[in-house]
C-alpha cells in the first residue's frame, strides 16, 4: 500500500511538473507582429530639459493603451531624443529614439524620426522591433504622432 501511494505520488508530481513546463515553453516562441499605431498626448510637466507628455494610444491589433513621453534636447539643435513607456492590459512597452523637428510660422511643429523597442513586461517581456515616427504639435500644445514599425515579442 505505501510502495502503490509512494508510486502514485511521484506520478502526479511528474504530471504536474510536465504541465506547467508548457506555457513556459509557448511563452518563449516569439513572433513578428505589424506596428500600427496613434498616440494623441499633451505636455503635463517640465522639469530640467526634461518634458514629459501623457496621452493615449490606439494601436490598431492592442487596442487603447495610455503612455507617458520624456522628451529632451537632442545632440543637435533640431533634434529631440525621447523615451515612451505605454501601458496595455497586455503588459507595458519600453521604447526610445530621435526625432528631427521644424517649426512652423503658425506656430505649430512637425517631426520625423525613428525609434526602438527597449524591453517591456508580460506578454511583451523581451520585445524588440523598429518604429518610425512622424507628427505634430498643434499650436495649443496638442501632440499627434502617427507610429509604425514592427514588433517581435
Amino acid at each position: 500500500m505505501r510502495r502503490t501511494l509512494g508510486r502514485l505520488l511521484v506520478l502526479a508530481c511528474g504530471i504536474t511538473a510536465f504541465l506547467a513546463a508548457i506555457p513556459v515553453a509557448q511563452a518563449g516562441t516569439a513572433t513578428n507582429h505589424v506596428v500600427k499605431a496613434v498616440f494623441i498626448s499633451n505636455t503635463v510637466e517640465t522639469h530640467g530639459q526634461t518634458t514629459t507628455d501623457a496621452g493615449i494610444i490606439h494601436e490598431k491589433s492592442l487596442g487603447t493603451g495610455a503612455g507617458l513621453l520624456f522628451v529632451k534636447q537632442g545632440r543637435a539643435a533640431d533634434k529631440l531624443d525621447f523615451t515612451a513607456k505605454i501601458w496595455y492590459d497586455a503588459g507595458v512597452q519600453r521604447a526610445a529614439g530621435t526625432v528631427t523637428f521644424s517649426g512652423h510660422p503658425d506656430g505649430s511643429v512637425s517631426f520625423i524620426g525613428n525609434g526602438h523597442f527597449t524591453g517591456g513586461t508580460r506578454k511583451f517581456a523581451g520585445i524588440t522591433g523598429k518604429l518610425k515616427i512622424s507628427g505634430a504639435v498643434t499650436p495649443n500644445g496638442l501632440t499627434v504622432t502617427s507610429i509604425t514599425g514592427n514588433a517581435r515579442y
